[in-house]
């Protein structure tokens, strides 16, 4: 059996380098295109968002003064189910007599609920809203 020479060796070794280099490089080529491929397509997506009104369980609600919070649960009673409104004004009744900060103050309850939505008033008391 011949032992390979040096020569051999070096000329392996040159060409594994010669492979990986080019190979590397094309890596780098296919990952680039990928990466602009990917940014391009986030890029459109970020265009397509249209601001959709939140509405129903979604809609917070406007508690500056009684009027324009009871105003958003008229709009709200059209939106959602009879059981779900139901819940929602136990909810709000529950914090009436259990909210310390509003002492039974119908104002002060829907001040502070200003900006909360039918879903995270009802969580607020903890009864269940379907997406526990």
């Amino acid at each position: 059996m011949k032992t390979p020479s040096i020569s051999s060796h070096l000329l392996v070794a040159i060409w594994a380098t010669l492979l990986l280099s080019l190979s590397s490089s094309g890596f780098a080529v296919a990952q680039d295109a990928a990466g602009d491929e990917a940014q391009d397509i986030a890029s459109e997506a970020t265009e397509e968002v249209v601001d959709v009104p939140a509405t129903g369980l979604n809609r917070p609600m406007n508690g500056k003064n009684l009027q324009t919070f009871e105003k958003d649960l008229e709009i709200v009673k059209g939106e959602i189910t009879e059981p779900e409104f139901r819940t929602l004004m136990n909810a709000i009744g529950y914090l009436r007599v259990y909210d310390l900060a509003a002492r039974g103050d119908k104002e002060k309850v829907y001040q502070n609920l200003d900006g909360k939505t039918p879903k995270e008033i009802m969580k607020k008391v903890k009864w269940r809203t379907g997406d526990n």
